[in-house]
């Protein structure tokens, strides 16, 4: 496994609530979800979906970061968005209202994990259960028009 600096671990530190809508939340995405230069719709998920934060500082959390946690990662890319370009508010059938937050989910080994719930009229829910397919598909299409790539997978060759 590769090394973890101790500035990635938690170390006792608490969870921080608040996000600011310029802090940039970094994913991996797997070297065959990087299609024609860019990534493919299907590196972006709910429930639950699993990011890192960078607390407005990319220099002390880096966005390479992401890639540390397990071995099998470590060729592949690292796209990230902004707190405040994730869809939310988004009503389905003139009768839900869904939003899409970020919260701290700090890891013994990572204490900048995060992850985007998904809430139906303020309740979270389990996305992958409860989520229909078509406003899953618009909220990941409005995501993927935000994300911009911070490391390419390794191997990838411009065609």
């Amino acid at each position: 496994m590769p090394e973890i600096p101790e500035e990635m671990k938690r170390n006792g530190r608490p969870k921080v609530k608040e996000f600011d809508g310029e802090e940039y939340l970094y994913r991996r995405v797997m070297p065959e979800q990087w299609v024609e230069s860019q990534v493919d719709i299907d590196a972006i998920e709910l429930p639950d979906m699993s990011v890192n934060r960078d607390f407005r500082d990319p220099e002390k959390w880096p966005p390479h970061w992401v890639l540390l946690e397990e071995e099998r990662c470590k060729d592949w890319a690292v796209v990230g968005f902004k707190v405040k370009d994730i869809p939310t508010d988004m009503p389905h059938l003139g009768i839900d209202m869904y939003t899409f937050d970020p919260t701290h989910v700090p890891q013994d080994r990572n204490y900048m994990h995060s992850e985007v719930w998904c809430y139906q009229n303020g309740g979270h829910i389990d996305a992958k259960k409860n989520l229909d397919h078509d406003l899953h598909q618009r909220w990941r299409e409005k995501l993927l028009w935000k994300i911009k790539t911070f490391v390419r997978p390794i191997g990838y060759v411009e065609e």
